[in-house]
């Protein structure tokens, strides 16, 4: 059976005349109805409530998905969202739907063009989902990654698991009542023993779209002039196995990259500390000692490795690779997996004009001598020592792909607009300093004036309230955004 991709969808919408998203949903496979997570606390175009939460479809391989919500006082509430995974170009698209009649009564379905402009102010271009990485997915039940649900969680699951069976949209979500078993999050000692181990649906999401992730990964860093020169550099760390990135460079250049490592794995450590912060905030309860277990940087030594390599010798600006809401972090990875799913998917592409490379991983003894790590180090050094000074890793001034660039308080302000001018947030004109300035002193909001309240979501006492929700901002491009509004609200 051919699979259930877009195209598919399309023609199910136009061959059945669907005209709303409650058709739409009871005609779906069950394999999309099956596999799903639930969203209380949504920052997307569509808004979420515990009763009514925004539902995300993603099958057996999250390569077609949709997401729709349950109120129609909600936001969103007529629109589809779609995201599609195209394995040939190793891209994601997305796509709205909106569903109406026309003026004879007949239904119709007003799907929009590939990655509009609207979905590109969230997911970027190129597009990538927005999911985040285990252990902690704020918003969505299932917070804590294999651990018991909080109260208000539970609290939450009754409301929608009681209105359920009768609501025209979620009633066609199949086993919807696996949400009230507490093994469904924390799996018990019988499942575990009887080998019955699944995961739970947010960290199931999590590995399926961090695989597709790293294939785009790969496709991005092989579509360089350079890669060639530096593809067994870039699989040795990958594996994570094979000793230090610098014996994979001549000697010459050893101590260089090194140093320039080192200050990645800095900026990274700091990006990192926000993210994670960031994640906690935006919980419902924060985590144990207020730390989130397992976090990036505990983790990360691979990705810096690859991300370094990438960003100094192949010139990839790598702070959109991560699939979470904050951006300009390395938190990629599934609690399983971790980053195998890289190596494998440039192991395969290596391996497709170098023989050598499937031969020996198939003798690995998963030591850094090993017979597959020392091919990989010789040929690394050969094929750098050869490459033209030119095209050789540019180390001047690099802070690394998550070092914060120098405040711009301008440009800080038009990631503001994405959002407030046609789009998810309050109708604000962050895209005209003038405009704005006029409306600083206004009043009507939570904390007294605009100035007030931006001020307010900009500082950390805003906690999940904090704003832009979708960038790793550093301390000092928040304060030089702070200044720069404060200074548009004074007299000139």
């Amino acid at each position: 059976m051919p699979p259930f991709d877009f195209q598919a969808l399309k023609t199910l919408i136009e061959r059945d005349h669907i005209g709303s998203i409650e058709m739409l949903v009871k005609s779906l496979p069950a394999d999309l109805r099956s596999h799903y997570v639930l969203v209380f606390s949504s920052r997307s175009l569509q808004q979420a409530t515990f009763r009514d939460p925004r539902a995300i479809l993603y099958g057996s391989d999250a390569r077609l998905m949709l997401s729709f919500n349950g109120d129609p006082a909600e936001r969103g509430y007529q629109m589809l969202e779609t995201a599609e995974y195209n394995g040939v170009e190793a891209s994601f698209h997305f796509r709205e739907i909106r569903f109406a009649y026309s003026t004879v009564g007949a239904p119709s379905a007003e799907i929009s063009e590939a990655d509009p402009i609207r979905c590109q102010r969230c997911h970027g271009m190129p597009a990538r989902p927005i999911w985040d990485a285990s252990p902690l997915w704020p918003g969505a039940y299932g917070e804590r990654y294999r651990s018991n649900l909080t109260g208000p969680e539970r609290a939450g699951l009754r409301q929608f698991l009681t209105g359920q069976p009768t609501h025209p949209r979620y009633r066609e979500l199949l086993a919807a009542e696996r949400f009230a078993y507490r093994g469904t999050f924390a799996p018990e000692a019988k499942d575990e023993y009887a080998g019955e181990r699944r995961e739970p649906p947010n960290a199931e999401l999590s590995e399926l779209l961090d695989r597709m992730n790293m294939q785009v990964i790969v496709r991005q860093m092989r579509d360089q002039r350079d890669f060639s020169s530096y593809q067994y550099a870039v699989l040795g760390a990958a594996e994570g196995s094979c000793g230090a990135l610098g014996e994979f460079f001549p000697p010459d250049q050893r101590s260089r990259a090194q140093a320039a490592l080192r200050r990645l794995v800095e900026a990274t450590d700091a990006a990192g500390a926000r993210q994670e912060e960031s994640k906690r905030v935006r919980a419902l309860s924060g985590t144990p000692g207020g730390r989130i277990l397992g976090a990036t940087g505990a983790r990360s030594s691979t990705l810096n490795e690859v991300r370094f390599l990438a960003h100094s010798a192949l010139g990839i600006a790598t702070r959109d690779w991560t699939l979470a809401l904050e951006k300009g972090t390395d938190d990629f990875t599934t609690p399983r997996y971790g980053n195998a799913a890289l190596a494998e998917e440039l192991r395969a592409w290596i391996a497709r004009d170098d023989s050598d490379i499937a031969r020996l991983e198939t003798m690995r003894e998963y030591s850094t001598d090993d017979r597959y790590c020392e091919y990989l180090r010789k040929r690394s050094r050969a094929a750098l020592a050869a490459l033209p000074a030119k095209d050789a890793l540019r180390f001047e001034n690099n802070d690394g792909p998550t070092g914060a660039p120098p405040p711009e308080p301008e440009s800080e302000l038009q990631h503001c607009a994405a959002c407030h001018v046609d789009g998810a947030a309050p109708a604000l004109p962050f895209d005209r300093a003038a405009s704005l300035a006029a409306l600083l002193h206004h009043g009507g909001y939570p904390r007294g004036t605009l100035l007030r309240e931006i001020l307010f979501r900009l500082s950390s006492a805003a906690g999940a309230a904090h704003m832009p929700p979708d960038v790793n901002w550093s301390p000092e491009q928040r304060e030089a955004l702070s200044r720069y509004v404060t200074s548009l609200s004074e007299p000139p």
